[in-house]
């Protein structure tokens, strides 16, 4: 037997258990997770492990479509993982030189081990009608395989409104699959493009909206959501001012704390445009080490230092990517057009400075 068919436990929350045939046959040494299914070898054969969804009999196999996946061979086994993981709670058929087995995988009851939603950005509850973008961070690394229909946006009447998040080939998802960065359809929240003109934006003001994640929505152990997340907001009047640094009013910490040093910003900031985006400078040009984060509805930005704060003066550098939520950055409109003489312009610098006393 293999070394992973003595692991009871492969996955937090997903257990893995064989199901016996109704039928006698010689049960294959395999092992199972929701990404790969390991079969022992036979030497004497040259034929590969198909797997089934579904229990399949003998009689059922000719007419029947195997799983696709990728079949990647070693000296003593065969290893296929399927191109979407296993689900749970689901029977499943492999069938190799001439033996089938059953198995399937059951979700464990354990409500901490279920994917949930943490938090869904922009966090306040009024937001612009041309908001451009959504942050939705998951407890769990999710499947990203067609997400497109597990996420979608309603009126107040429950109406799922029509074209209104952009669905990307390439969904958009960090490194650790947990932060999935959702895109408004910017070509009707741009005013002037084929779309806006013929459907108009894709939000109006004064009206009630809910983003809603479906419980259909996986991990990817194929553990489903533990339930239905809303994410309930009220539209306001469109934003098409640009982020200014002028107005932002800094509350400086004490010199030889490690206090945190805190800036009042003038409206919602992107989430994921901004964290990146900041760096601090001493007066001899050394950058600060520490962590940036936004809080109060996006509405202040935090630094903690890694070390206490010295006497002196100091420079806070921002990228001019820095975005509000209707994609506005500190040099550009969103719904200004973008000419050769603008993409051609030295972007100016952009930056606060304060004295620690």
């Amino acid at each position: 037997m293999l070394q992973l068919k003595k692991i009871a436990l492969l996955y937090i929350g997903c257990i893995l258990t064989w199901v016996q045939p109704s039928f006698s046959q010689t049960k294959l040494d395999f092992t199972f997770t929701t990404d790969t299914i390991t079969v022992q070898k036979d030497a004497s054969s040259s034929r590969v492990p198909k797997l089934y969804r579904g229990q399949i009999t003998r009689d059922e196999l000719t007419s029947a479509t195997a799983i696709y996946g990728i079949i990647n061979s070693t000296e003593k086994y065969y290893t296929i993982t399927p191109l979407v993981p296993l689900d749970v709670n689901t029977r499943y058929t492999l069938f190799y030189e001439d033996n089938l087995d059953y198995f399937e995988i059951s979700t464990e009851s354990t409500p901490g081990s279920l994917l949930r939603v943490e938090s869904i950005y922009p966090s306040a509850s009024e937001l612009p009608e041309n908001l451009l973008k959504w942050y939705i961070k998951f407890s769990k690394p999710i499947n990203d395989t067609q997400v497109y229909n597990h996420i979608h946006v309603v009126n107040a009447a429950g109406d799922t409104l029509k074209r209104t998040i952009l669905p990307l080939e390439n969904v958009l998802i960090d490194s650790s699959g947990t932060l999935l960065t959702l895109w408004v359809e910017p070509g009707r929240q741009k005013r002037g493009l084929g779309p806006n003109t013929a459907l108009g934006g894709v939000f109006n003001a004064g009206e009630q909206y809910s983003l809603i994640v479906a419980n259909t929505l996986k991990d990817r152990n194929g553990i489903p959501i533990n339930a239905e997340y809303r994410k309930v907001f009220k539209t306001i009047e469109a934003d098409r001012i640009k982020p200014s640094l002028k107005n932002w009013n800094i509350r400086i910490p004490k010199a030889h704390s490690k206090q945190v040093l805190q800036i009042l910003l003038t409206e919602q900031l992107d989430f994921g445009s901004t964290l990146d985006r900041f760096t601090l400078f001493d007066t001899d040009g050394n950058q600060l080490q520490g962590v940036w984060s936004l809080t109060n509805s996006e509405t202040q930005l935090n630094f903690v230092p890694a070390q206490k704060w010295l006497k002196g003066g100091y420079k806070i550098m921002a990228d001019p990517r820095i975005e509000d939520l209707a994609g506005n950055n500190l040099d550009r409109l969103f719904d200004n057009p973008i000419t050769p003489e603008l993409k051609q312009k030295e972007a100016p610098s952009y930056h606060l400075e304060f004295q620690v006393e």
